[in-house]
């Protein structure tokens, strides 16, 4: 099982496509993370995508550095939607951990998306500035999924508090921050895309 492609940005980042119609779903691995993933749940979820609605997938890569790379991740999907003429796309954002914060600020940049999603993403870092952003957010579709084992499940209530518009949180009984023994439970939540 591979991608369709594969690029590299910078020498530090790494993006996996596969290819399809235009339904674009962008995945963001969590620091340090491959654009395959731990046991490949990345593609595993692209492939599955793929397969069920024919969505195109691109899978990114995080470098360890603390550094944002929203500008690059924008620019290989306006690269993607280009290279194949894509005109009447519209965009879905998931991301695990550090993956789901910088898709926040992605969606910021980008003009047509439908869904985010984050999974696990760490709130009790900068949490004004993720209400701040997600409050610009309105039109988007929001769907946060923490395990009950994760660091942030208990400040969930912070978000949930803010009563923004379309959105939701789902929890998963004994989901740890990894999904460590749950692999394909992870690779299943792609389907609330």
């Amino acid at each position: 099982m591979n991608f369709d492609a594969t690029l590299n940005v910078r020498g530090s980042l790494d993006y996996g496509i596969i290819y399809g119609n235009e339904g674009i779903v962008f995945i963001k691995s969590g620091r340090g993370g491959t654009c395959r993933g731990y046991e490949d749940k990345y593609l595993k979820m692209a492939k599955r995508l793929n397969s069920s609605r024919g969505y195109t997938v691109i899978c990114a890569s995080n470098p360890p550095d603390p550094k944002i790379s929203c500008d690059i991740d924008k620019s290989v999907i306006e690269k993607v939607i280009s290279e194949k003429g894509f005109d009447n796309f519209e965009l879905f954002l998931v991301g695990s951990s550090n993956g789901a914060y910088q898709n926040l600020f992605l969606a910021n940049q980008l003009t047509d998306v439908k869904k985010i999603m984050g999974i696990n993403m760490p709130l009790m870092i900068d949490p004004h500035k993720i209400n701040r952003t997600l409050s610009t957010l309105d039109s988007v579709e929001k769907i946060f999924v923490y395990g009950t084992e994760d660091p942030s499940f208990s400040y969930i209530p912070m978000l949930e508090i803010k009563n923004l518009p379309r959105f939701r949180v789902i929890r998963v009984k004994d989901a740890d921050h990894n999904f460590k023994s749950k692999t394909d439970t992870f690779v299943e939540l792609v389907d609330l895309i």
